[in-house]
């Protein structure tokens, strides 16, 4: 010791140089002081040792800086030069403190002694300043300069001391307290956050004294203590109160709040600039947000009031000195906590003020003479959203966890891209601090969008509370702080003297987020919603107003269901209030409570619904009419005493159309929503017959008198004239109506329909028939009177008009299923076919032989008439008619005409139906067909011609056809490859068979195709034919198509009919299991093909998917994956969007 204590008193100057020159005679006496003064403290084995080094180097450093003020007075120098505090005890800091350690099991060992060198450290460095410091204000006989030297030095050291405990809390506190407690070493964990709240707090009170008992301005220099300030509440504050709130110890941090609003308030204003910005703004609001005594949170807005007031009481021609972004942050942040903290007594005046500063400073952000300038890209600037940058720079690089989380937040809720965000916020769970700093980000981009005049159309408050929804609907115990910032704005909206703008619109979305479930399933965010709703539904508030809160009431109720009974009472009161206007929101209110089934204990509601029915206000009497139909549909009530009721209290009969069509066109549309919510009556037990019949539900007279009542309002429109849109309203409740029935109860009867012909509709028709007559002609009437309203130009009267005509086809498009299902039912699935029908009453199939509609029958042309038709407008159409009744014309039976007849009809069409350009896949697919069907037709023909004849009439067909060369063109090869393939296998015309296939198969380079589509088509007819009997040729004409896809993707019909072709005859040969030589060529060639197919499927989507590609392997190897069903039922359809 009595070396150390001499070593350490023989350089009471410049230690660190003296120590390089002596040891080593460097000429360059700085570059290894660092290195040698760890070495020195490093190389002492015993902590005693140590100890006694660091106490004697503080103290001569300290005594040092004392005596530089003593021979500054006297007029000698040390060297030609001083040393400041901060370079002679900085190694020491770097060597004791601040070099990274390990705490795991190996060094926690020698924790203890390590941790109690750095206390000695830090606590002798703050005590030994705080003596100078005393030292220099209590002698008042020294030289200005030479208490401004040492001042000077003790504020350089403040500084460094500040950035020092910055580095520990982030190297140290922040990660490997982490790791002390993984190891079980919590009481270690806890020394290392008592030095950091220490150091702290004595780094603040040595602050305090400077700036409190200096106060000579020639004196104190605050540059340093303004950085080191800036330091504390940017970097150490927010950082050590989160590790801090970790711990179940209690740390009073209310006097170092204290002492730092104190340094605050005397630093000068140039020093307090430095401050005012984004970054400190969300930091200090963090912190405060994350506090619980009241004492502590006002301290910290005391803080934020001293440096952020600054602003406002800047001259208006220096504003532009601001960047309007933080003023914009700074303004919602100051707002924000304003309203979050004014619940509590003990913050009212701070929270008073904030909100007063925040309003003043979001409100001049459109004084700056640059505003215009800065408007556009407001949010903006070089592509990115400027509230990232600020978010990355107030929450360091070094903390990349929440900068993506933050991305993930704005991304999520402010960008209008539908596609997936680039970061994800609920993938991980966000620590008190991120989750503090979300809604602190979310309420004050509220304030800002509300408050602030600048042009913020980029952000509108819907798109916040969407942000803000997101947040609580993952942390909903933040609700309750969320509530007064909405309350706050509520009262910004309906205070005249603000001047805001969109009053309306964010009135509206400020109580519908107010009602929302993000709110309202919290407990206390429900009182506090409630308390403040409540008291806007009592008589005196505007109308305006209070009509509006009174609509939010079902949805708060959807929110929160035990809300149930103080909402009942508030609509109760509502109900016969005696403005119009709350009568008629309320009993709405009403309707849609009925309508989420919220309602309980509905017998005493049944009497407010009754007594609204008479309201003389129409609207009232509407809605009562609406509560009623979701009330039936809910089963709460009954449809027939339902109408029974109606027609009582209404005091009309439903079945006097005419009175009825005299009502208020709103009430008229509330009853016709009401008719279509009827149900069929089931028969009781006792009341069935004792021949055991079937409980088959009945359909009550009320019910068939809703019915009938629909029709007939529907007929009486058709004769009366009204206003466009009044009539497209009531048809849309009739046809809405309507959709809601079955056959049974529209009046329909399947045995009766199944006796009708089909044709007879006159006056004497069964009921039941003209019933399905009038109902088939509603659906039509309403499809043209959908048309007409899209194509009205008169939408003065309503702007809906197009989703009135919308619905009015949605609701005709059901109606018309529901009868074409009917017709199926009674007819059966044969309409077009022969098939079997169902018999309902038997329950089973019954064999159909050949019966098909007569109504069907009747409207299909004859053959004479096809050829008329033709011969009129010879076009592609009418000519592909005419082939598919070629051998129809003049005899019942095609093959009874000559083959030459049948050939020269066909030679007649075959120009004209080429004479469109084959562009649509369907109509070419539509002409290929009407070919291949007329050369089936001339081989059935022939095949009735005598043996000795057959050889001699296909070599005179062949000829023919080829001679339709010269005025069609390459499709006459198209039907001489069809009439091939209508051929079976007779040995006799095997030689004419192989002819036309050689002529096709050469024809690429003979030139007798002009386009390749065509070829391709032929070829795949040919492989066809050939596929029937195993041709190992079929392998290379496939190769062939295959390589056409490849080189001319689209003119591609050919070759995907040609597939088609080819699959057709190769399945329909025979059974494809098994394992014959035959079997399995077939089987692997239709395997080939459906894998071709596929893969050009899946080029032809967007996007390559996945389970095509899954099916196309499979189809390759031969074996299904297992779970290949399930990822083809699970496909999404939508891929198909653009194909």
């Amino acid at each position: 010791r009595a070396c150390l204590k001499g070593f350490a008193s023989i350089c009471p100057y410049d230690y660190n140089v003296i120590i390089c020159y002596v040891s080593t005679g460097l000429e360059n006496k700085s570059e290894k002081s660092f290195v040698k003064t760890c070495e020195i403290c490093e190389s002492l084995k015993h902590s005693n040792s140590r100890k006694f080094w660091i106490r004697a180097r503080v103290h001569h450093a300290l005594n040092f800086v004392t005596r530089q003020g003593v021979l500054a007075k006297s007029g000698d120098e040390i060297l030609g030069q001083s040393s400041s505090l901060k370079e002679v005890l900085g190694p020491l800091f770097q060597s004791c403190i601040l070099q990274p350690t390990r705490y795991d099991n190996q060094h926690l060992s020698s924790f203890d002694s390590r941790h109690s060198e750095k206390e000695l450290l830090v606590r002798e460095t703050l005590w030994g300043c705080s003596n100078v410091i005393h030292n220099v204000n209590g002698t008042g006989n020294e030289p200005i300069d030479s208490q401004k030297d040492v001042v000077s030095c003790i504020a350089s050291m403040i500084q460094y001391l500040s950035a020092a405990l910055s580095t520990y809390i982030r190297q140290v506190v922040c990660v490997y307290c982490a790791q002390l407690i993984r190891n079980k070493a919590e009481e270690e964990a806890l020394k290392v956050l008592e030095l950091s709240y220490e150091w702290l707090r004595g780094v603040c009170r040595l602050t305090q004294t400077i700036l409190t008992k200096i106060i000579d301005p020639q004196i104190i220099t605050t540059n340093p203590l303004a950085e080191g300030i800036d330091a504390i509440v940017t970097t150490i504050l927010p950082q050590l109160s989160s590790s801090l709130s970790s711990y179940p110890i209690d740390f009073d941090l209310a006097g170092i709040y204290s002492s730092l609003l104190s340094c605050i308030t005397s630093l000068k204003r140039h020093e307090k600039l430095m401050m005012v910005n984004g970054t400190v703004a969300i930091r200090l609001g963090t912190l405060a947000l994350n506090l619980q005594d009241n004492t502590e949170i006002v301290l910290v807005c005391g803080v934020m009031l001293s440096i952020f007031g600054l602003i406002d009481t800047t001259l208006c021609d220096t504003i532009e000195d601001f960047e309007a972004e933080d003023l914009f942050m700074i303004g919602g942040i100051l707002c924000s906590l304003g309203c979050v903290f004014s619940p509590r007594p003990m913050c009212a005046e701070t929270s008073s003020r904030m909100k007063l500063l925040g309003a003043s400073l979001l409100r001049r952000i459109g004084m700056s003479p640059h505003d215009e300038e800065r408007n556009d890209d407001f949010f903006s600037h070089g592509g990115k959203p400027h509230l990232l940058n600020m978010i990355a720079a107030s929450l360091r690089k070094n903390d990349f966890s929440r900068v993506e989380g933050f991305a993930g937040i704005i991304l999520s809720s402010i960008c209008n891209e539908q596609s997936v965000p680039m970061f994800d916020w609920e993938r991980r769970e966000l620590s008190l601090a991120d989750q503090s700093t979300g809604l602190l980000l979310g309420l004050s981009l509220l304030h800002g969008c509300v408050t602030s005049k600048s042009n913020t159309n980029a952000l509108q408050p819907r798109q916040v509370y969407s942000f803000i929804g997101s947040l609580l609907n993952l942390y909903p115990r933040m609700a309750s702080r969320t509530v007064p910032s909405i309350i706050h704005v509520l009262r910004t909206c309906m205070d005249p003297s603000a001047g805001y703008d969109c009053i309306e619109s964010t009135l509206l979305v400020s109580l519908e987020f107010l009602a929302s479930e993000s709110i309202i399933s919290d407990p206390h965010g429900a009182h506090l919603v409630w308390k403040y709703v409540s008291s806007l539904t009592n008589d005196g508030v505007p109308t305006a107003v209070r009509s509006s809160v009174i609509r939010i009431l079902a949805k708060m109720c959807g929110s929160n269901k035990k809300l149930f009974r103080r909402i009942r009472d508030v609509i109760g009161r509502s109900m016969v209030s005696r403005d119009p206007f709350i009568r008629i929101a309320a009993t709405a209110t009403l309707a849609d409570l009925a309508k989420f089934d919220l309602l309980r204990d509905v017998e005493e509601i049944i009497g407010w619904v009754q007594s609204r029915l008479q309201d003389e206000e129409p609207a009232v009497a509407h809605f009562a009419l609406v509560a009623l139909k979701y009330l039936v549909v809910n089963e709460e009530l009954e449809f027939d005493l339902v109408i029974r009721v109606l027609e009582k209290r209404l005091g009309v009969d439903l079945c006097d159309t005419p009175t009825i069509m005299k009502l208020d066109s709103l009430i008229l549309e509330g009853l016709l929503m009401l008719l279509g919510t009827g149900r069929l009556e089931e028969i009781d037990g006792e009341s069935e017959s004792e021949e055991g019949t079937d409980n088959v539900p009945i359909v009550s007279p009320e019910l068939s008198k809703a019915v009938s009542l629909l029709l007939d309002c529907h007929h009486y429109l058709q004769n009366v004239d009204k206003d466009i849109y009044s009539n497209a309203v009531i048809r849309r409740r009739i046809y809405a109506s309507l959709t809601e029935y079955t056959p049974q109860i529209l009046g329909l009867d399947p045995d009766i329909m199944r006796d009708w012909d089909g044709l007879n509709d006159s006056k004497d028709t069964l009921p039941e028939i003209t019933r399905f007559l009038a109902l088939k002609s509603i659906s039509v009437h309403g499809l043209d009177f959908a048309a007409q309203l899209l194509k009205s130009h008169d939408v003065g009267t309503c702007s809906n008009t197009k989703d009135v005509a919308k619905d009015i086809l949605h609701s005709v498009s059901k109606l018309f299923r529901t009868l074409l299902l009917f017709e199926d039912e009674v007819h059966g699935s044969f309409l077009f076919r022969g098939s079997s029908i169902r018999n309902p009453k038997a329950g089973h199939s019954m064999k159909n032989e050949g019966r098909v509609s007569k109504a069907v029958i009747s409207q299909l042309p004859d053959a004479a008439d096809v050829k008329k038709v033709f011969e009129e407008d010879p076009q592609s159409v009418s000519a592909i008619a005419f082939l598919y009744v070629t051998g129809s014309i003049g005899s019942n039976s095609s093959t009874s005409q000559p083959t030459s007849e049948l050939v020269l009809q066909i030679s007649e069409c075959f120009y004209d139906l080429l004479n469109e350009p084959l562009v649509d896949p369907a109509f070419q697919a539509v002409q290929t067909c009407s070919m291949m069907y007329s050369m089936d037709v001339v081989w059935a023909s022939m095949e009735q011609a005598e043996e000795s004849t057959k050889h001699t009439l296909f070599n005179q067909v062949v000829s023919d056809v080829e001679g339709w060369a010269s005025n069609s063109g390459e499709y006459a090869y198209v039907a001489l490859a069809a009439l091939a393939l209508a051929v079976d296998d007779d040995p006799q015309l095997w030689s004419f068979i192989t002819k036309i296939q050689n002529t096709i198969l050469g024809g690429s380079d003979n030139y007798l195709f002009a386009s390749e589509d065509a070829m391709v088509l032929c070829v795949g007819m040919v492989a066809a034919k050939l596929s029937r009997t195993a041709d190992a040729r079929v392998s290379d004409l496939i190769d062939f198509i295959q390589l056409s896809l490849s080189d001319n993707s689209k003119a591609c019909f050919g070759a995907f009919f040609g597939m088609g072709l080819m699959v057709k005859n190769l399945a329909s040969r025979s059974e494809l299991s098994g394992s014959n030589p035959s079997k399995v060529w077939r089987r692997r060639t239709i395997q080939r093909l459906l894998g071709i197919f596929m893969t050009e499927f899946d080029a032809c989507l967007s996007e390559s998917n996945s389970t095509v590609r899954e099916l196309v392997d499979c189809l390759k190897m031969g074996e299904s994956s297992d779970d290949l069903l399930c990822m083809c039922e699970e496909i999404d359809l939508s891929i198909l969007v653009g194909v």
